[in-house]
């Protein structure tokens, strides 16, 4: 005689914690952010040399900070896959959307204006529209 499956309490059960598509952004942010992390630390000069900067050994100490960044926002971004508060989903969101936002402005401020970093700035204010969207908040029922 078998017994029948004993029923998964809700806590168990696999419900998806964020909606697919929130998810993908998230993944692809976290292994864009990861890669970018890895180069900033393999080939310190890979980066800036795509808008014409080449730094010398004792300046590589700017890249190898910007990969620790990089590479904490990668687990930030990870981390953010296994979240179940909306209301954590939507911080990390609006963070990485200010990240975005900020640093594009930033890029434009820099004297040295080149096709690279133009379409990097209009890439990150993208990224911020998506993550903001992830952020905005959402009625639930009628009011």
């Amino acid at each position: 005689m078998r017994c029948a499956p004993a029923a998964r309490s809700p806590a168990r059960a696999r419900i998806p914690l964020v909606a697919l598509p929130v998810r993908i952004l998230f993944l692809v942010h976290g292994i864009a952010t990861a890669a970018a992390g890895v180069v900033l630390v393999v080939a310190p000069n890979l980066i800036p040399s795509t808008v014409g900067i080449v730094l010398a050994p004792e300046e590589f100490l700017l890249p190898y900070l910007l990969a620790g960044a990089e590479l904490a926002l990668a687990v930030l971004s990870f981390g953010a896959l296994q979240m179940k508060d909306p209301a954590a989903i939507r911080l990390i969101a609006l963070v990485f959307a200010a990240l975005h936002v900020l640093t594009a402005g930033l890029e434009l401020l820099a004297p040295l204006q080149s096709p690279v970093l133009l379409v990097n700035a209009a890439v990150r204010v993208v990224v911020a529209v998506l993550f903001v969207v992830v952020a905005w908040p959402r009625r639930v029922g009628r009011s």
